[in-house]
């Protein structure tokens, strides 16, 4: 709530409507939050900071902003009671990791209400603090006047004690041994599959060789899944690693199918998968996925949007 009201109540001057008219036909976007992103022209790179100094040291957390943002809430949640990609997710969530954060669902509509804009504000306070803040700016800039601006706007910013981050912020223990659930939701004749197989937790240097695995695996589902038995348009695997939970990192795969032919397709993706595992990828596989993932790399090269991450 807190993270919504913060980008929809504009600043303690301006609401967004009035935001949106300022900031028509300039070349620059901010997006207010825990983190901070947007992107610049070199023309407008100073107003840029301007309004990221606004954001930070006066949100606006107004009551109609928030009003809407609890009625959209609502909606959302009715959306969800029928919806049947929810329900799935939510028993997904509730067997792999229960009792964490994620894997609480609110069910009433007057949880909502109980929020009021001064507390998010005082909750905001608590939480934001810019002595953590670390700032990535990539791309063809003038580094002598963003150095310049960055001190100007940010560099008065009150600096307040660093938060301490703990390692963790929780705990999973995922299901041991084969466990399976069923979940019934709405009207529609068709089955949705997914399992998942709990995975060790892999660093930078380990991505590579899994992505290349899980690309090879996916090729292999859906020439076996779709193509030679023809029982579903698409069928999927990845990869899922979460550094704030311990013991939630899993490898998953699925497809969504008739529901006739589910025990069919849930031995022919073990029968996949148990022949990666004991044969390996074959060197045509290996080679044809180095090839992607060179192209792939010179491509993340040429882009902002990797840099600022690395």
């Amino acid at each position: 709530f807190m993270q919504n009201l913060w980008g929809a109540g504009g600043t303690k001057e301006f609401r967004n409507t009035e935001i949106e008219r300022l900031q028509k036909g300039k070349g620059f976007s901010i997006t207010p939050g825990m983190s901070f992103s947007g992107w610049s022209i070199k023309r407008d790179l100073e107003e840029a900071f301007q309004w990221m100094y606004d954001y930070m040291t006066q949100p606006g957390f107004r009551d109609e902003a928030l009003a809407m943002i609890k009625d959209g809430k609502k909606t959302e949640l009715r959306n969800n009671k029928i919806d049947q990609d929810y329900a799935f997710d939510r028993a997904e969530s509730e067997i792999i990791c229960p009792g964490r954060p994620s894997s609480i669902f609110i069910d009433d509509e007057n949880y909502y209400d109980r929020f009021t804009s001064q507390q998010l504000a005082d909750w905001w306070k608590q939480v934001f603090h810019p002595a953590s803040l670390q700032f990535v700016i990539v791309g063809n800039i003038d580094i002598d006047k963003t150095i310049e601006f960055a001190a100007r706007y940010l560099g008065n910013l009150p600096s307040g004690d660093t938060p301490k981050i703990p390692e963790l912020l929780s705990t999973c223990t995922f299901p041991t041994g084969y466990t399976r659930r069923e979940v019934y939701r709405g009207v529609e004749n068709k089955t949705r599959v997914e399992m998942y197989r709990p995975g060790p937790r892999w660093d930078a240097e380990e991505a590579p060789a899994l992505k290349m695995a899980l690309r090879i695996l996916s090729i292999r589902l859906k020439d076996k899944i779709r193509e030679a038995l023809g029982g579903t348009y698409y069928a999927y695997i990845y990869s899922f690693s979460n550094m704030w939970i311990k013991g939630s990192d899993f490898i998953s795969s699925g497809f969504a199918t008739d529901p006739d032919r589910v025990e069919e397709l849930i031995k022919a993706e073990r029968e996949v998968n148990a022949k990666f595992i004991a044969e390996g990828p074959t060197e045509k596989e290996l080679s044809s996925e180095r090839l992607v993932l060179r192209k792939d790399w010179e491509e993340y090269l040429k882009e902002n949007t990797f840099w600022s991450g690395v």
